[in-house]
């Protein structure tokens, strides 16, 4: 990352300050611990993943609008800074003034990579995003799109598919789904994916009266998330 000299840092000082309500918005990202390996898709998840939070990296949409509005303000002889100055600097220099922040992977990820996670964020995170975010039939990774009456072009493949092929490919994977561990640990892993508050004393009864195929694993019980969604078991 460049470094700044003692006058641009400064500015971002007066930068910072001019922010209204910085910390608040910031205080969004504690919600997720965005990671590199969260970028890709896994059909079958052997272990918790904290979801990536869209309202989160969407305020870094925002965040980095002001800071170019407020870089513009600040004169010509700053310009450098203005054309060079990602938001993630914004982000780690308030570190000490937000140590509650899970600071996006230590701030290592640059504000671009941060986008491509966004536009690259599962589906199956909350059934309420099902309708703009979807997985290509072709490759298999993550896709967005706006509406179900238009095609969509992956990005990864650049194959063209209707959008409601995509819902469908991407309610199928969901139905593979599926968690390793104790009951507590899938029923917390279900609200985090879902929304569904399913007790973990309902998990076990649904195992013990057969509504549900589970297995042992040295790991842990292997609990079929997807058919206890498909089937409303809750």
């Amino acid at each position: 990352m460049q470094s700044y000299t003692l006058k641009e840092q400064r500015e971002y000082v007066k930068l910072i300050n001019s922010l209204p309500s910085l910390n608040k918005q910031l205080s969004m990202l504690a919600y997720c611990e965005v990671k590199r390996s969260q970028s890709g898709y896994h059909a079958h998840i052997n272990r918790s993943v904290t979801p990536v939070n869209l309202n989160a990296l969407d305020k870094l949409d925002e965040l980095e609008s002001l800071e170019r509005e407020i870089l513009s303000q600040l004169g010509s002889n700053n310009l450098a800074v203005a054309q060079t100055s990602p938001i993630i600097t914004v982000i780690k220099a308030l570190k000490d003034n937000a140590k509650e922040i899970v600071l996006l992977a230590s701030a290592s990820i640059s504000y671009e990579q941060l986008k491509n996670i966004r536009d690259k964020v599962l589906a199956d995170t909350n059934p309420k995003v099902l309708k703009t975010f979807g997985l290509c039939p072709n490759c298999r990774r993550p896709l967005r799109y706006e509406s179900t009456n238009e095609c969509v072009t992956c990005q990864s493949c650049r194959s063209v598919t209707n959008s409601n092929e995509v819902l469908r490919n991407t309610r199928k994977e969901l139905s593979k789904l599926t968690y390793v561990g104790s009951s507590k640990q899938a029923s917390e892993f279900i609200r985090e994916k879902t929304g569904i508050d399913i007790k973990p004393t309902t998990l076990r009864k649904l195992s013990s009266t057969g509504r549900i195929h589970i297995s042992k694993s040295v790991n842990g019980i292997k609990w079929p998330i997807g058919e206890i969604v498909k089937k409303k078991l809750f």
